[in-house]
Parts: C-alpha cells; sequence; structure tokens
C-alpha cells in the first residue's frame, strides 16, 4: 500500500466516523394515518365513478367492478394516473348519460372527483405507516371549494330545478374558486 493511499484512507476514516445523532423532537397538530388517506383516496374515485354511472345505461355489475378495480388501484399505487384515470371513466359514463342537457349529479362528481385527486396526491407521498396531519391534506380552501361543488349538487337536485341551476351554481363555483385558491406567480 503506498503513503498517499493510507493518509487518504485515514482522512476518510476521520471524516465519516460515527458521531452522536443530534435528538429531534417534532410537534405535530392533529394527524390521521396515511392508510386512512389511502381508503379515503380510493372511496373518492370509486364514487366518481358511482355517482357518474347512476344514469349510464351501463350495467350495474360491470360498474361495480369497475369502480372496485380504480378504488383498489388507488389503495395499491396511489398517484395522479388513478385519480386522473377514475375522472376519466367519469367522463366516460357522463357521456353516455341519459340526460339530454347536463346531469343533475354533476356537482357531486365533481366534488368527489376533486377529493380523489387531492387525497391521492397526498397518498402518493407517503408510506402505509407514516402519519400525516390534517391541515396538509386539506386546507380551508379546499373545504370551501368542494362544499360549494357539492352545495350546487343539493340545489340540482331540488326539484323545480333544471339545467340552468347546475349552470349557474357552476359560474358562482368558478368565481369563489378564482378569489379563494392562491395564484401562481
Amino acid at each position: 500500500m503506498r503513503f498517499a493511499d493510507t493518509i487518504v484512507y485515514q482522512y476518510r476514516r476521520w471524516r465519516y466516523r460515527s458521531k452522536p445523532t443530534p435528538k429531534i423532537q417534532v410537534f405535530a397538530r392533529r394527524s390521521i394515518p396515511a392508510w386512512a388517506v389511502r381508503v379515503l383516496a380510493g372511496m373518492a374515485s370509486s364514487a366518481c365513478v358511482v355517482l357518474a354511472a347512476l344514469h349510464s345505461p351501463m350495467p350495474i355489475g360491470l360498474v361495480i367492478a369497475l369502480a372496485s378495480g380504480l378504488g383498489i388501484w388507488m389503495l395499491v399505487r396511489p398517484g395522479y394516473e388513478a385519480a386522473m384515470t377514475s375522472i376519466f371513466m367519469a367522463g366516460l359514463l357522463l357521456f353516455g348519460s341519459a340526460h339530454p342537457h347536463v346531469d343533475p349529479l354533476i356537482g357531486w362528481i365533481i366534488a368527489a372527483a376533486y377529493l380523489s385527486l387531492r387525497f391521492a396526491m397526498v397518498s402518493c407521498l407517503l408510506t402505509w405507516t407514516s402519519t400525516v396531519e390534517l391541515r396538509a391534506i386539506f386546507t380551508w380552501r379546499d373545504a370551501v371549494v368542494a362544499g360549494l361543488t357539492a352545495l350546487i349538487g343539493c340545489t340540482a337536485l331540488l326539484p323545480g330545478s333544471g339545467w340552468w341551476a347546475v349552470v349557474l351554481g357552476s359560474l358562482g363555483l368558478l368565481v369563489v374558486s378564482l378569489v379563494i385558491l392562491p395564484k401562481r406567480k
């Protein structure tokens, strides 16, 4: 062994010697386990597909199989792809809907799609055993947007309201979303 190799070896051994790890204390607010976030994401994506299929001519057994498959996919491999696939399937089912104008369940479908995408994007960053703060998953802005979308779904289901209620509610939701959601600079 050469002398230079010995000095390099000694220097590396000194540089990477074991050091005591610092004590770190982390305070977290209300949190839930990551598996619960995955379950919520799977339920939201399945609900999106089932709600879209309620007025379609597709057989109910096929709808339940499709929704179950998407929910299991969201449980096993959550992420953008699974959420967007369930939203795409809901769009295809709405395309074949029996309603001539706008499906009155569109507010509920959009709320389920929004929650599915939100939960999927958070749960893809987590392991099964980790925990996450509620504030990281769902902020007050998300609650306002999802709540208003569900409210549009409720008003569209009232007797006497037609497609115009969905259109006016959607325009109102657009205005609220533009005002309340953060802007990128």
